[in-house]
């Protein structure tokens, strides 16, 4: 099983938290105030660390997802425009293979492919799921071939 890097930080925070939970322990048993543990700042300034990284780690992943967005966005305002106003109806073929004025798969087609390849939604764990356009729960992104539009398909982002 693959770990993200959030929960891999998640886990050390807890082998942490167990070792300082040791530490004072063991000082209360020698009947001595855990405030006297040297290493009590130590800690805490551990635990604001692994805060900023778990926060530095959502952010990036934010700005990667609303970076795919505005890319994907505008390959398919440039596959409508040259398409005669029309998007395409499946927008993975669509945007990554070329295609005809009329928008059929051509490999001999003058327009696209638009981008090498689909991204996936970084805030899909499941990498199968997370490229997929279907707009299903639990699926990377949403699309609607009528009205061209695109969004996100994870439960916190789908009004970006």
């Amino acid at each position: 099983m693959k770990l993200d890097k959030t929960a891999s930080i998640l886990v050390k925070l807890l082998v942490v938290t167990a070792i300082a939970v040791g530490v004072r322990f063991a000082f209360r048993v020698q009947g001595l105030p855990a405030e006297t543990c040297a290493c009590e700042p130590h800690w805490q300034r551990l635990f604001s660390i692994i805060d900023m990284n778990v926060e530095a780690s959502v952010d990036a992943r934010l700005s990667n997802l609303t970076t795919n967005l505005q890319s994907i966005r505008a390959q398919l305002e440039l596959y409508r425009l040259h398409h005669n106003g029309k998007y395409p109806t499946d927008i993975t073929d669509g945007l990554t293979r070329k295609s005809n004025s009329e928008g059929e798969i051509d490999p001999s087609g003058v327009y696209g492919p638009y981008m090498c390849s689909f991204p996936p939604n970084p805030f899909i764990d499941d990498e199968e799921k997370a490229t997929k356009t279907d707009g299903a729960d639990g699926e990377g992104w949403s699309y609607n071939p009528k009205t061209g539009m695109f969004c996100a398909n994870s439960p916190e982002h789908k009004d970006l």
